[in-house]
Order: structure tokens, then C-alpha cells, then sequence
């Protein structure tokens, strides 16, 4: 999380792989994945409320130069359908910040 250009946290969420093979597809485990992301906001008493912005790293959807990009409805399809033929739970990224940004009103 940051505060201007200042980070006020910082942390790692690792997701049990036995856990993750249960689900059929990556996709599939976007529910999963952000019950735990909660559960650690939670746990850490972190509020979301009057966020000016949420990013979501990874993406791969298609080949593109690196750098930010909005996240739109064509990018969330694209994701999720592995337009870009790379299969990977990076997908999720921008599926997690639409997500968070439908809870708390941030901009995307």
C-alpha cells in the first residue's frame, strides 16, 4: 500500500500449492485467492475504504510492451479467456483489481 509515492505496506501472500491443484483451472481459483486476500486484510486490521487507485500486476494476456495499462472489460475477457495463449495465475492480477476496485470505489 502506498501513501503518495510512500510505501506504508508491504507484504507476500503465498498460496498453498496443494490447495491450488484442487481447482480445475486457474481461473477457478480467483474466488479462492481473494478469500485469502481479504482474511489477510482482516487479520491486519487494513481498510480499503477511500483507496484513490488499485493496480494488479501480471496480466498475461497478450504480448505487450511493459508498462501500466487501464484495466478494461475487453482486458478483464481477455484474461480470463487466455487470449494471448500463456496460461498463468499472473491472469488473475487484473481480475483481483477489478475486484477490489468494485468494493471499495478506487480508481483502476
Amino acid at each position: 500500500m502506498f501513501e503518495n509515492e510512500r510505501c506504508t505496506f508491504s507484504t507476500d501472500v503465498f498460496h498453498d500449492s496443494s490447495v491450488l491443484m484442487k481447482f480445475p483451472t486457474i481461473n477457478d481459483q480467483l474466488d479462492y485467492r481473494m478469500e485469502v486476500i481479504r482474511q489477510f486484510l482482516r487479520d491486519n486490521h487494513i481498510d480499503l475504504t477511500g483507496l484513490d487507485a488499485v493496480v494488479g500486476r501480471g496480466g498475461i494476456c497478450c504480448s505487450v510492451e511493459s508498462g501500466i495499462y487501464l484495466i478494461t472489460d475487453q482486458l478483464i475477457r481477455d484474461t480470463r479467456e487466455c487470449r494471448g495463449g500463456l496460461y498463468h495465475s499472473s491472469m488473475l492480477g487484473v481480475q483481483m483489481a477489478e475486484r477490489i476496485h468494485k468494493a471499495c470505489g478506487a480508481a483502476m
